[in-house]
């Protein structure tokens, strides 16, 4: 880009010699100039995982022509400005190099205020064609920063672009600010009702209100990088108990909240962390039928550390039953699940049971950090997929030609979130009713009794290739169906973690997901099919206490057309299913998982009664 910079600015300096006379004119027109040599970093450079997207999107090749400039530059606005948002994507997997091109200064461009303008910067105010005007005055770069950090990264979910320069220059003083950080300043000189809120961004109301609050509409707030949403002090104090963690939860449930605590006893076993079970019994909705930690089980509670690994409401109920769970000195941590991007305020007292918050996606780890007044720590949770009944597809009455696709969901767990019917729209688009040679196995756990099943076996009765599975497997039956099947498919509405499609991934299957929410920690272009999704508000009804946040709603077209190359083209399934379950082995393996927690355990054993500041 500098090479064609100084080329640039060669014919300019040539061509204003050559007409000085006209001055006013040639002074326009090289702005023009400027903004089209600058019109996109490297020169129309598409970064591979856009070149690999826009492979598998036909309106895309039909949209920009990349044999122009124009063409791959617009390409490359709609990827950082559409595509993002609409994909889930991160910046890492774009590579550090293009994350740098993207955020150099611009040149030609006087530094006027506490960080230069950059591109990506510059880019976002013309696709948002702000009344800003940055080029000469400190004030136009202020309000271009102020817009571009409060809003602008996190509205085009471009936040992973921040980089550590800029978030130390955020998080510091501006030497007129009496210590707070400068982007506490820039949100209260953003919001449009601070003056009537807040006497001052001094004002210990305001600060109090980004610790809570504030972080639901300013999100940067939250960031890994900035953490202002909280920041923690924790004194020590020793604990009474011996060294070791008491599990609790649903340790004998087929479901995943059994499989957390069964892989959290796997994590501590394989960290030489000694553990107990403290079961708690999950009502007549779920039979406990599983007997692999039966043996592991007591009412005692003998270790200084109390692990639930149950929801947040049930936390609650089991120590109102069991006062013991919460007092005695020792220290809770709650390893919630969650799938929706904030917790609840009618929950927020379930805070007050616990020291501390474990977070197994980095969306969950966001989702608590917004409200938290406790500490959030994002610890994985570890995936295995090793049991065997040594089942095949005869045993479950299944077809052994067609490529079978899988879904499968817990009714427990929201219809609308899981989004079945979305799945059969999808199979049904990308196949013809004639085609036999592919199928749709949809495994519904406790999918019954809800009203919604009926509408799915309306649709399996006019198709024959659709086969429904309701059975409660044991997990080593369950896995043998996993493993009888082709690839998996969840168009969810929104993932906490997404266990199922891991151990789909673990076991070299190709999975097609939703480019939204936990399963975004290990599911990319690279290791998995990623379906576009757009975002929507929950509805009544859709979640517990879920209405009017946002969630996803998969594209399904885009999701036939991508079920049509999976099943079509098996060697970019054999890729992508081979770097997920690489992928998996070696994030999630209860060895690797077992060290993160092992850490974490060792910090909080000597450690009580957590108080926050900011």
């Amino acid at each position: 880009m500098s090479h064609d910079r100084s080329k640039l600015d060669r014919k300019l300096a040539r061509w204003e010699r050559s007409v000085a006379i006209y001055r006013g004119p040639v002074q326009l027109a090289k702005r023009w100039l400027l903004r089209r040599g600058l019109g996109a970093p490297l020169k129309g450079f598409l970064p591979p995982r856009l070149m690999f997207i826009r492979r598998q999107r036909s309106d895309l090749q039909i949209t920009f022509d990349i044999r122009t400039l124009k063409g791959r530059e617009d390409l490359l606005g709609w990827y950082l400005f559409n595509g993002y948002r609409e994909m889930g994507l991160k910046a890492p997997a774009d590579g550090p190099c293009f994350a740098a091109t993207i955020n150099h200064p611009m040149r030609g461009l006087r530094h006027l205020d506490f960080l230069p303008v950059t591109w990506l910067m510059w880019a976002m105010r013309l696709r948002q064609e702000l009344p800003i005007k940055p080029r000469r005055t400190a004030e136009g770069q202020r309000q271009l920063l102020a817009w571009y950090f409060t809003v602008g990264l996190t509205d085009y979910q471009l936040e992973s672009f921040l980089t550590e320069e800029q978030a130390s220059a955020l998080l510091a003083s501006d030497g007129e600010s009496n210590g707070i950080p400068r982007l506490l300043k820039l949100i209260w000189e953003s919001m449009p009702d601070a003056k009537s809120r807040f006497t001052s961004p001094f004002d210990p109301a305001f600060r109090s209100w980004c610790h809570t609050e504030g972080a639901r509409h300013f999100p940067i707030l939250a960031h890994p990088l900035i953490n202002l949403a909280r920041q923690y002090s924790l004194p020590a104090v020793a604990l009474s108990q011996p060294h070791g963690v008491n599990l609790i939860g649903h340790a004998l449930g087929r479901s995943g909240l059994g499989e957390d605590l069964r892989m959290a006893a796997r994590s501590l076993a394989s960290a030489g962390i000694a553990f107990s079970i403290f079961n708690l019994h999950p009502g007549d909705g779920m039979p406990e039928e599983d007997e692999a930690l039966r043996n592991s089980i007591s009412d005692d509670l003998p270790f200084g550390i109390n692990l639930f690994c149950t929801t947040g409401m049930s936390t609650i109920y089991a120590a109102l039953r069991d006062r013991r769970l919460i007092t005695d000195g020792r220290r809770n941590i709650g390893i919630w699940p969650w799938e929706l991007p904030e917790w609840p305020e009618f929950w927020s007292h379930a805070y007050n049971f616990v020291d501390e918050i474990w977070a197994t996606s980095h969306f969950t780890y966001a989702a608590y950090c917004r409200s938290s007044p406790v500490p959030v720590r994002h610890m994985p949770m570890a995936v295995t997929a090793d049991e065997s009944d040594g089942m095949g597809r005869d045993d479950f009455d299944l077809p052994a030609a067609p490529f079978l696709f899988l879904h499968a969901f817990d009714g427990l767990s929201s219809y609308a979130r899981k989004n079945p019917m979305a799945c059969i729209s999808a199979f049904q688009r990308a196949f013809r009713h004639d085609n036999d040679s592919v199928g749709l196995v949809l495994k519904g756990l406790r999918a019954e009794s809800d009203p919604r099943w009926a509408a799915i076996e309306a649709a399996a009765a006019i198709d024959h290739r659709i086969y429904l599975r309701t059975n409660s497997y044991s997990r080593g039956s369950l896995l043998d169906l996993y493993r009888c099947t082709d690839a998996f498919l969840s168009l969810h509405r929104s993932e906490g973690f997404g266990r199922n499609i891991a151990e789909m991934m673990l076991l070299g299957k190709p999975a097609i997901v939703s480019a939204h929410s936990g399963n975004l920690d290990f599911t990319s272009h690279d290791n998995a099919a990623l379906v576009p999704v757009a975002l929507r508000r929950v509805k009544d009804g859709d979640y517990p206490f879920g209405a009017g946040q946002r969630w996803a709603e998969p594209n399904v077209d885009a999701a036939a057309r991508i079920m049509q190359r999976v099943a079509g083209d098996a060697d970019w399934r054999s890729l992508i299913a081979g770097r997920g379950q690489e992928t998996i082995a070696h994030r999630y393996s209860p060895e690797l998982v077992g060290k993160f927690w092992r850490a974490a355990i060792e910090a909080s054993h000597v450690t009580r009664a957590p108080s926050y500041s900011i």
